[in-house]
């Protein structure tokens, strides 16, 4: 059977005009599946979910061809908060939403497929729990700034999320710094000791951490801050804190030989939980690229929560992405869903 529709840069013929919205660009290609079963129709998508494409699929059924557009691996669907994004085409379809019955089961089902049951939370500080990226950016960016150098998007990229030393190694590699790491750290800590001792907590992440601790998961901080930078940015939230079953500072910690993007700081972790549960078991919160690739490392699972200049290539490892924690179902991984308190 020919093809109905093709369609280029989220266009598509005048015969069949599509509606969509797209949280991000990608290729475009059409199909037909004849004759229409919705259950076809979802492995066909599913196919392209590695690859973030999206399809356009025209379901032929015994009085009408539909043409719908859907983005196979969207934010939305992902974190659990809705169906794929199924776009009818105007003036044809509607009508016949009902024949997806079928096909929005089957994607509910495939929810629950892509993630596994934890029993343990792991948190990252930095971007996670504090609004602190902010502040330490422009530290670095004001160290750079004493040697007439630029604090560049590429050199954050590689250093976000990484342990104080190496954030140092990187900096001064990257932007040319005429300094030692020894020289870079003492600076370092200088600034975040005078700027960084009130820095908001991301909205969201108390709501969930309240949530679990409610609900007795053990929690666990991992954060490639020192014990002195740590100290520092979280002292105006005692009662908070009080509720991680322990805390891990990979700058600092002897058992951390590898900073992120190693697994060690994770694995060290979760090593440190009374009943010592498998990596697998364990869920891990993260904002950078290299906590989601230490976490991936560790063989366990990850919720990414983007901020819109992290490039979608940067994205790839985590097991889901949200742009915010209001956004995430605790009820995915087998975790508590927020209705329940015990």
């Amino acid at each position: 059977m020919k093809t109905l529709v093709k369609c280029t840069a989220g266009r598509v013929n005048e015969q069949h005009r599509i509606i969509s919205l797209l949280s991000y660009p990608c290729p475009f290609s059409s199909h037909v599946v004849s004759p229409c079963h919705a259950c076809d129709f979802a492995l066909l998508v599913r196919k392209e979910q590695q690859q973030r494409t999206v399809r356009t699929v025209a379901i032929r059924n015994e009085t009408t061809t539909t043409v719908v557009i859907v983005v196979g691996i969207n934010e939305g669907w992902r974190n659990g908060s809705q169906n794929p994004l199924i776009h009818f085409s105007e003036g044809m379809g509607r009508e016949h939403e009902d024949d997806f019955s079928e096909y929005r089961e089957f994607c509910q089902n495939r929810r629950k497929m892509l993630y596994k049951s934890v029993s343990h939370v792991i948190f990252d500080l930095d971007g996670t729990i504090l609004d602190s990226e902010v502040g330490l950016d422009k530290i670095i960016s004001d160290i750079a700034e004493m040697f007439d150098k630029t604090y560049t998007h590429e050199a954050r990229m590689k250093i976000l999320g990484t342990p104080e030393k190496d954030t140092a190694k990187i900096a001064i590699k990257e932007l040319k710094l005429p300094i030692t790491i020894e020289e870079f750290v003492k600076i370092y800590r200088e600034k975040v000791a005078k700027e960084m001792g009130n820095p908001p907590l991301i909205p969201g992440v108390e709501k969930l951490i309240n949530h679990l601790y409610s609900n007795n998961v053990p929690i666990a901080l991992a954060t490639s801050s020192s014990d002195f930078t740590k100290e520092i940015k979280t002292r105006n939230y005692p009662n908070l804190f009080n509720k991680f079953n322990h805390e891990v500072m990979g700058s600092t910690d002897l058992e951390v030989k590898q900073g992120k993007p190693n697994p060690d700081i994770f694995l060290v972790c979760a090593s440190r939980f009374p009943d010592n549960p498998k990596p697998s078991k364990c869920l891990v919160f993260e904002d950078a690229p290299n906590g989601v690739l230490a976490a991936t490392k560790a063989g366990m699972q990850s919720v990414m929560i983007a901020s819109k200049e992290i490039p979608q290539e940067l994205r790839k490892l985590a097991t889901i992405v949200v742009d915010s924690f209001d956004n995430f179902k605790p009820e995915l991984f087998g975790l508590p869903p927020y209705n329940k308190i015990n």
